[in-house]
This record gives C-alpha cells, structure tokens and sequence, in this order.
C-alpha cells in the first residue's frame, strides 16, 4: 500500500501564521537579513549532550522552530499588500527569529497578510526576560480568573 500527501496552497483555519527575521551569510560571506513570513508547524525544546563536539553549547537547552517560509516575493505585509503565493522547504530555526503572528484574508483566489505589528514594537522571545516561577504582586493566576 502507497500513501502520498499533498499540501494545498488553500490555508487550514489555524492561528499558526507568523512573521520571522533571520539573518544568513551569502556565499560572498555577507550578511543578508530577511524578514518572511510562514507556517509555525512545531517548537521543539532540546537539550544538548555533554562532550566536544558541541563546544560551547554543549550541555544547553536550545528551543527551536520548524516552520514552512512563504514566498511572499519579498514583500513586507507591513508596508504593502503582500500575498501568499506558495510554500517554501520547511526549515528549523532559533524561537528567538519569531517575532509576530499575522493573519490570512482572501482576497478574490489569493491569500492576503495581514501584518499589524509597527516596527517598533516588535520584541523577540530574547528580550524579554525569564520567569523564576513567582507571582508578581496584584498579578492572578488565569485559574483562578476562569475557574475560581
């Protein structure tokens, strides 16, 4: 028995959309900073093995992204109307690239992005801190808003 999957260019009703930069290195050894936009399909969190062959991360935690890029012909949906043309190769990358969830509205038989983050407030997961597990004060636990 064969099986065979195909994805359709149709989006699923879902709240996976989001908006990421990463910054590669050209085969010239420049840098080139892109700013896309995709599916979320995962985030994995992973630690890493003790021993030499991951040098300085060896040992740490990383959490990373599986997404799938759009081709958007590089259009910035926060600038101008952008649309979602096709799929690219689904690729892994640090969470930290994430920085907004967008959304999709059909526009005739195409899918437009709707990007409301100004650039300014863009924060990445980086920038804001960690949590040691304690209350702030006048801050509720969402249990007790719903179900108290």
């Amino acid at each position: 028995m064969t099986a065979s999957s195909c994805r359709s260019i149709t989006p699923e009703r879902k709240n996976c959309y989001i908006k990421y930069e990463v910054t590669l290195e050209t085969r010239e050894h420049r840098l080139i900073h892109i700013t896309g936009y995709g599916d979320l399909n995962k985030i994995f969190v992973m630690t890493l093995a003790t021993g030499a062959f991951f040098k300085s991360l060896s040992g740490k935690t990383l959490i990373l992204a599986l997404i799938t890029p759009w081709n958007t012909e590089g259009n910035d949906a926060t600038l101008e109307n952008t649309y979602l043309l096709s799929r690219h190769a689904t690729i892994v990358t640090d969470v930290r690239s994430l920085k907004a969830v967008v959304g999709l509205v059909p526009v005739g038989k195409r899918w437009g992005i709707i990007d409301r983050t100004p650039a300014t407030s863009i924060q990445s997961l980086s920038d804001m801190g960690t949590w040691d597990g304690t209350r702030e004060e006048g801050e509720s636990d969402i249990d007790d808003v719903f179900y108290n």
